[in-house]
């Protein structure tokens, strides 16, 4: 599924602390969930990107 791949990226730019990158990726994650209509998948990007956003607000 398309969905995990970008999940996965999105866990790899996280590992190289590159927020924007990450920010990216799990946003286009939410567009597929979105376009799958898969409300599970939608929970699991909204809590990626507020993961993301806790991430980035550490680092500065």
């Amino acid at each position: 599924m398309e969905f995990k791949g970008y999940d996965l990226l999105g866990q790899v730019y996280t590992a190289l602390k590159d927020t924007t990158k990450t920010r990216e990726v799990y946003e286009r994650g939410l567009q597929i969930a979105e376009e799958y209509r898969n409300d599970t998948l939608i929970a699991q990007s909204y809590r990626n990107i507020g993961s993301e956003t806790v991430a980035r607000a550490c680092l500065n």
